[in-house]
């Protein structure tokens, strides 16, 4: 039986950028300022999270040193509880997992933007090779693509088009 060679690992480059949830991870990778990969894991705790993301990396040629910036969302607790506390305090722990060029909270990006229409904003400034990858990808992929756009400055907070454009 003939043996696979598994991809071999890039020069570290680009960019990656994360949107950690309580269930799935969205992931993103650039390249050149353009989307190149992008796709969803699920696991259940934070280390399996971990592993997840490190797999799906890796069965793509990369591990988190692979890269020259790693980007990701924060989250941020308000004042008082809500019933969201407990996935928050969970994505956040997952977060630390990693090491990060940068972070961003929710309303440095995206504002406080219905989903639906940042995630339109931000298929109307992909090439038209990247948004055959978008039209394929889930809400958490979109977002991980949103973050990563956001800081390449391809968009500015809210998904408007922002200064740097590769159209």
């Amino acid at each position: 039986m003939p043996s696979i060679k598994p991809p071999t690992p890039k020069a570290p480059s680009g960019l990656l950028a994360m949107d950690p949830g309580a269930k799935k991870v969205g992931i993103a990778i650039f390249q050149d300022a353009l989307l190149i990969d992008a796709g969803t894991v699920t696991a259940g705790s934070d280390a399996a999270t971990e592993r997840a993301v490190r797999t799906w990396l890796k069965a793509r040629g990369y591990s988190w040193g692979s890269f020259t910036t790693t980007v990701c969302e924060r989250m941020h607790l308000r004042p008082g509880k809500t019933k969201y506390d407990a996935d928050l305090k969970r994505v956040e722990r997952t977060r630390r997992r990693f090491k990060w060029t940068r972070t961003y909270n929710p309303t440095q990006w995206k504002g406080s933007l219905n989903k639906t229409v940042h995630h339109r904003r931000c298929r109307d400034v992909l090439t038209p090779a990247e948004r055959l990858l978008w039209d394929t990808l889930s809400h958490d992929a979109r977002d991980a693509v949103g973050i990563g756009l956001f800081d390449l400055k391809r968009i500015k907070r809210g998904g408007l088009p922002g200064r740097r454009s590769v159209l």
